[in-house]
């Protein structure tokens, strides 16, 4: 059965027990790369100060085949040298990168978690490149199939929850990932300017939805479409912003009307939350954390690759008939202090 720390993430934080320390083994250096799960690791070393990140990327040698895999084995001998330089309570692993020392008794307890599946994204990504949809799905979920055993697993939302199960027959508690609450940035009234402003955020690639994207600035060219990890000239329907630092986008969310994200998977995408924290309106696919289709009280979530849902949520959000309230909804279901509480709660029971 499914489980959420409901009754933990509602217990006051408490400041008696002492902080553990987490040892947190990830693919990519959070300090240099941008993602999601990197952000992840960012806030999770803020709920347990003094924990230590250790990227195992380029750890082997480059192959053909099985790099992340092969990367995770060879880092085997760091992760065990840092563990008795400075002793951990409990091993965090990002996505399949337990799989190398999945039942080792000598190493601390081990928390898998699941940002999205290999199976769910290679069934997604085989309606476009099939034969790397079928490895993805065979053998990157063996790798996580393997990464669950022996290990307590964590799942970023119910539908990845639900993917491991059904894939894996990983029992997956779910932790929704966080975002903190700014003080509300002064937004720029619409009147000051002529033009709809959409911002995208992301890769332009496929999965991400960029050609949706596209084809929606295409169809209303009267609109201003910016794209943040977009390069500039890369399509003349949108501006392209280029990558930017992370503060610098929170500083986009208060001059654009709304936030398209078209992604065709996501596990719990940061960017519809950061969007939100600033108060800004979001058009979602139904992928991820946003399961159902329609209107909410942070925007709209619509069907997975079309257009037309996208245009007519964004020309809905334009004619701004309702206020949203998107920092309100995210605070009540992203916040920092429940994404505390959960781990802290998680922790503290493999501790026990």
């Amino acid at each position: 059965m499914v489980r959420v720390l409901d009754e933990v993430a509602r217990q006051p934080l408490s400041t008696e027990r002492k902080t553990r320390r987490l040892l947190v083994v990830t693919r990519d250096d959070p300090e240099t790369v941008r993602g999601g799960v990197e952000t992840f690791c960012r806030r999770l070393k803020e709920v347990f100060p003094g924990s230590t990140v250790l990227p195992y990327a380029g750890s082997a040698r480059p192959g053909r085949w099985l790099n992340e895999a092969r990367d995770a084995r060879a880092a085997l001998g760091r992760i065990e040298r840092e563990l008795q330089r400075n002793p951990a309570d409990v091993v965090v692993a990002n996505g399949a990168a337990a799989w190398a020392w999945a039942g080792r008794d000598h190493l601390p307890p081990v928390v898998t978690v699941y940002h999205g599946t290999y199976a769910g994204y290679g069934r997604m990504l085989s309606r476009r490149e099939p034969l790397h949809g079928l490895w993805t799905c065979t053998a990157g979920a063996s790798l996580e199939r393997w990464a669950g055993r022996g290990a307590a697993c964590v799942a970023v939302s119910e539908r990845v929850a639900m993917e491991a199960l059904r894939h894996y027959g990983v029992d997956a508690v779910q932790i929704p990932n966080a975002v903190d609450l700014p003080e509300p940035a002064p937004r720029r009234d619409r009147r000051d300017r002529d033009r709809f402003r959409v911002l995208f955020v992301g890769r332009p690639t496929w999965s991400k939805g960029f050609d949706v994207l596209v084809a929606a600035a295409e169809q209303r060219p009267e609109w201003e479409w910016l794209g943040v990890g977009v390069p500039e000239g890369l399509h003349p329907a949108i501006q392209g912003l280029g990558e930017l630092d992370p503060s610098e986008v929170a500083d986009c969310y208060p001059c654009v009307d709304a936030v398209m994200v078209p992604s065709r998977y996501e596990g719990c995408s940061y960017v519809p939350l950061e969007a939100m924290a600033a108060d800004c309106p979001v058009v979602v696919s139904d992928v991820g954390s946003f399961a159902q289709t329609g209107r909410f009280p942070y925007g709209f979530v619509v069907p997975k690759g079309s257009v037309e849902a996208n245009l007519e949520a964004l020309e809905e959000v334009r004619r701004d008939g309702t206020p949203f309230t998107p920092k309100k909804w995210v605070g009540k279901h992203h916040g920092f202090a429940r994404f505390a509480r959960s781990w802290r709660g998680l922790i503290e029971e493999m501790c026990s």
